[in-house]
């Protein structure tokens, strides 16, 4: 059971690090085209 909550938290970090990374790089775009 402990591993199960330990690979859930791994995904969740991973997948809140990567949409946190999408965002930046599209303001980045978005700032770049104006």
């Amino acid at each position: 059971m402990a591993g199960f909550i330990k690979a859930f938290v791994i995904v969740l970090v991973v997948v809140t690090s990567l949409l946190l990374l999408l965002m930046a790089v599209g303001s980045t775009i978005r700032s770049g085209k104006k």
